[in-house]
């Protein structure tokens, strides 16, 4: 072994033992140090956000040391849109500063399309809106002469927009043709037979005077009202004027 090498020995040692002291430090702190510093990292009371604006609940998050790390959305008929509906951990926990929360916010009511239905029966109409997720609310009946009876007519929100889930419609639901009469002339008929005709045709007498009159005889109808012509629905009442 020459001189030069000879020389160079002890400083290899001394690099040699410089290399292993750093390696030792590393192994202490990363075994040691690091998990005792982790250990006794600050505890911190996590906020109770729930019910609050999620920007509100964000920053008290924040202030308390604390990392939102995600934050969920659900619909919601009680919690308002971009209200915190829950959280994790809960409120008033003790945990380490920097935690992860996870945060659940209102997207609000959940909102569906109002189908179409005019021109289907009403109990098709209660099924199609059970399966949206509503229902049927005030059902008013009418006469109508195009819809067949128990028959959509009408209903209070239309096609096709959107209303809350759960919500109710109102429906206007036909109850058919309406019967109605064309009231004959009566004038000059005996009283008898005037009553006669009127109960065939589904009407009925209403009030009756008498009065005397030169042209016609006794027991005549000289005097009608509705006057001939007009149009009543079944069951309406004809006032007579009988002669004296």
């Amino acid at each position: 072994m020459n001189d030069k090498i000879k020389q160079l020995i002890p400083y290899a040692i001394v690099l040699l033992s410089f290399i292993v002291t750093i390696f030792i430090i590393v192994i202490i702190l990363d075994l040691a140090l690091l998990p005792s510093l982790i250990h006794n990292r600050e505890v911190v009371k996590v906020p109770d956000v729930v019910g609050k604006d999620v920007k509100d609940a964000i920053s008290l998050m924040e202030d308390a040391g604390l990392v939102v790390a995600k934050i969920n959305e659900l619909s919601s008929d009680k919690v308002p849109q971009g209200f915190v509906i829950s959280q994790i951990p809960r409120a008033n926990m003790e945990v380490k500063k920097e935690r992860s929360v996870y945060l659940t916010v209102s997207k609000g009511q959940e909102t569906v399309d109002v189908p179409y239905l005019i021109g289907i029966p009403l109990r098709t109409a209660r099924v199609n809106l059970t399966n949206k997720g509503l229902s049927v609310g005030n059902v008013e009946y009418v006469f109508n002469d195009t819809y067949g009876a128990d028959t959509v007519i009408s209903q209070s929100v239309s096609y096709p927009n959107k209303v809350s889930y759960g919500s109710s419609i109102n429906l206007i639901v036909s109850k058919g043709a309406e019967n109605l009469v064309k009231v004959p002339n009566f004038i000059g008929s005996n009283y008898d037979e005037a009553v006669k005709i009127i109960n065939e045709i589904g009407l009925s007498v209403g009030n009756l005077s008498f009065e005397k009159h030169h042209t016609y005889i006794e027991n005549t109808v000289i005097n009608q009202k509705p006057e001939p012509g007009s149009t009543l629905k079944k069951l309406d009442k004809i006032d007579l004027i009988i002669s004296k």
